[in-house]
């Protein structure tokens, strides 16, 4: 049996196999990506919020937040002065608890 050769007589037949040989030896799978996945967000350090207080417990928190960074001297920021004295309620909920408990709550 013989193989009969398919003539190529114009030059578009020519490149068409060329395309056709090149298409046979060419990876055509999508390369992989070398991007990292989106990282997750990053939690902000210091964020602002607002809460309504009675105006003397307002009052109150501000005299205690001035005059323990003026006893400071300015060593530590405002902001870590307040955080501290947030915290120190915050660490003490019992107290918070029997203030709300009692008969005459106070704020």
């Amino acid at each position: 049996m013989t193989a009969r050769r398919k003539q190529f007589s114009s030059r578009g037949d020519t490149a068409a196999l060329g395309d056709v040989m090149r298409a046979r030896y060419t990876d055509t799978t999508p390369a992989p990506t070398t991007e990292q996945p989106p990282a997750a967000p990053v939690r902000p350090a210091m964020v602002t919020r607002s809460w309504y207080l009675p105006a003397e417990v307002a009052e109150a928190l501000q005299h205690a937040a001035d005059d323990l960074y003026h006893e400071l001297r300015g060593r530590a920021p405002k902001h870590a002065v307040l955080a501290a004295l947030l915290r120190a309620g915050i660490d003490h909920p019992d107290q918070a608890r029997e203030r709300l408990t009692s008969t005459d709550p106070q704020p």
